[in-house]
């Protein structure tokens, strides 16, 4: 806290004053380097999750800021309030919009009425995490294309 205040050119009671813990610092500075999460949402879940996906593994390959995020979740692994901080407000607004595009499949009867949404996106979202950034191998939109096309075979209502 006293290099940031030193950084910043202020004293280091009003750097607590905006960040009360290093931990709220911490969030606020990925916050502000993370990649924007808008994607368009047409109705369509395909597409859709495409997009999104398609752009998440855009992002992790490419964007720098991405891996400061990743050396911030290693970090969560033994700090569970970092782990869950970079979750709910990092991570989260991913998911989130994955969780509404998969919900709006549902209500319009496209996918399974019994889903487990999280499960779903957790089976979206793993190939990404283990091919990018635990293999270090690029994803092609094509790649993501059939991902979702596979995990949409699986959990499409059936007639």
């Amino acid at each position: 806290m006293e290099a940031v205040a030193q950084r910043a050119g202020v004293h280091k009671p009003a750097v607590y004053r905006r960040w009360p813990t290093k931990l709220d610092l911490v969030v606020a500075a990925v916050l502000s380097i993370s990649p924007d999460t808008a994607v368009p949402m047409t109705g369509d879940p395909r597409r859709d999750l495409t997009s999104l996906l398609h752009d998440s593994a855009r992002n992790a390959q490419r964007d720098p800021r991405v891996q400061v995020g990743l050396r911030l979740m290693a970090e969560g692994v033994v700090d569970a309030e970092l782990a869950a901080a970079i979750n709910t407000r990092v991570l989260g607004p991913r998911r989130d919009t994955a969780r509404t595009i998969v919900e709006r499949g549902m209500a319009a009867g496209l996918l399974r009425a019994d889903l487990d949404v999280d499960l779903v996106i957790d089976l979206l979202f793993g190939p990404i995490h283990s091919r990018v950034f635990i293999t270090h191998r690029s994803l092609t939109r094509a790649q993501v294309e059939r991902l979702v096309q596979l995990v949409l075979e699986g959990i499409a209502a059936r007639p």
